[in-house]
């Protein structure tokens, strides 16, 4: 089993599962993936239908772009249930709330391999994204990232008003106080682990202005992608994600400039006055592949 790279998905689009408009709004959407939710969005005496709501729905628009699942945590008892209606093909992963525990990541790694084999869906197929949403999740990033090979991506709560600022309470903000030690633990233990994709958690205002800023801190955190709630951050999302023309230009003369001296047998120069060397070179590529990968997604869309 192979960890996906999901660092090529810049932004998450929520949609509650029991709300068969928004589901369909959510899949014609600009996203780069979609999160339909049977957790906090649906209330409990909807949990039923919305399984079969979102199960329909991934079987319309899974193969259009990559669909995940938030299913419910779980000491609520309703994963099973949940994952026995969504694991079908065209789900691309799970997302799984309030993740604690090496034993509960375990026990939906165990489940999902038994609803892969007995469907006839590889053996991985299904990734595991965790939404790392409560203090104590927060302190054990390391080992949750490390749980099993199905992890591929870890998300931060860092949405104000959330679950985890309503247990750590304090000041939440992009600049100061818990959110950025939240962001770089969990952007730390992610890479420390092996995880390419660390996604930031949605921005709850509608504020235009506020979505901009939020995904622009992600983003110089560390972080590969921005969760969201409502179609209109999306482009600010795919804003603060993409590589400036300045950046890219940069990451070229780099590229360009080491790959001489190399050849010439120096692997230290300096470029536009800033010494350059192996790392930055790794950096400099990374930048590039951001900048074609923007690229394809605009031509697919003309």
């Amino acid at each position: 089993m192979h960890r996906r790279p999901e660092s090529a998905l810049r932004s998450f689009l929520f949609s509650p599962g029991s709300d068969a408009r928004k589901l369909a709004k959510a899949a014609a959407s600009d996203a780069d993936a979609v999160i339909f939710d049977l957790e906090d969005a649906v209330a409990d005496n909807r949990k039923a239908e919305a399984r079969v709501l979102v199960a329909e729905e991934i079987a319309r628009c899974g193969t259009n772009r990559p669909v995940y699942v938030r299913i419910n945590a779980v000491p609520t008892g309703l994963t099973p249930d949940d994952l026995a209606a969504v694991c079908i093909p065209g789900l691309a992963g799970i997302c799984l709330p309030k993740a604690e525990s090496v034993e509960a990541v375990s026990h939906v790694d165990d489940l999902l391999a038994g609803f892969e084999r007995g469907r006839g869906m590889s053996h991985g197929s299904i990734s595991l994204l965790l939404s790392l949403e409560t203090a104590h999740g927060v302190y054990c990033a390391f080992e949750l990232a490390s749980a099993c090979q199905r992890v591929t991506a870890l998300s931060a709560g860092t949405a104000e008003g959330g679950d985890l600022h309503a247990e750590i309470g304090g000041k939440w903000s992009d600049e100061s106080g818990t959110v950025p030690y939240v962001r770089t633990r969990i952007v730390v233990a992610a890479r420390a682990a092996g995880l390419a994709a660390i996604v930031d958690g949605a921005c709850t205002r509608l504020d235009h202005e506020m979505v901009t800023t939020s995904a622009a801190a992600a983003r110089d955190a560390g972080y590969t992608g921005k969760m969201a709630i409502h179609p209109g951050h999306i482009a600010a999302i795919h804003k603060a994600f993409a590589p400036t023309e300045d950046e890219v230009g940069h990451a070229s003369e780099v590229v360009e400039a080491f790959a001489r001296a190399e050849a010439a047998g120096t692997a230290a120069i300096t470029v536009g006055g800033r010494m350059i060397d192996y790392a930055m070179v790794v950096n400099a590529r990374r930048v590039l592949a951001e900048a074609a990968a923007r690229d394809v997604r605009e031509s697919r869309r003309d």
